[in-house]
């Protein structure tokens, strides 16, 4: 069942609490300062993951310990397009310091540069990572700082596809 208050204003919701093998986990939409001060008091590892959603410009986030992509995409009805590498449907990784959600990775970027680099279907993982790479990112970083994650993954990524045709 998916309950919405507002917490600062029409963009910034709490949107659902999800519960899963690993506990509840709350999920927000465009998350405020105060939310990850929340998230990071109740967080056993202070990571949070999130999903980038540049068809709506909305970021959703939970604590990394309560709950997994794949169980948070089929709560938000995520679960064909995030199956389906929906280039604009980014799921990642990041650290919560003061306030901020800064990028440290993302299963599905890293999961093609293996792919790409164990030369296993390359032109295809090659395709699925640089349509994610290729999108302007940066109205995110209001939420999730990714910019500087996404740019230095995109030159290591074309520096190992360089030959992939």
């Amino acid at each position: 069942m998916i309950t919405s208050k507002h917490i600062i204003s029409l963009c910034e919701t709490y949107l659902t609490s999800k519960h899963s093998f690993t506990g509840d986990a709350d999920v927000f939409v465009n998350p405020s300062s105060s939310d990850y001060s929340e998230i990071h008091q109740n967080s056993e590892y202070n990571v949070v993951r999130f999903f980038l959603d540049n068809s709506d410009k909305k970021v959703y986030v939970w604590d990394a310990a309560t709950g997994i992509h794949k169980e948070i995409a089929d709560e938000l009805k995520f679960l064909p397009r995030f199956r389906n590498n929906d280039p604009n449907l980014l799921a990642g990784e990041a650290g919560i310091s003061s306030g901020r959600a800064v990028m440290e990775g993302s299963d599905m970027l890293t999961g093609g540069l293996t792919m790409v680099k164990s030369n296993i279907r390359p032109q295809i993982f090659k395709r699925n990572v640089m349509d994610v790479l290729n999108i302007d990112w940066s109205w995110a970083d209001r939420y999730v700082v990714c910019s500087k994650f996404l740019s230095k993954f995109k030159d290591e990524f074309e520096q190992v596809s360089v030959n992939v045709k």
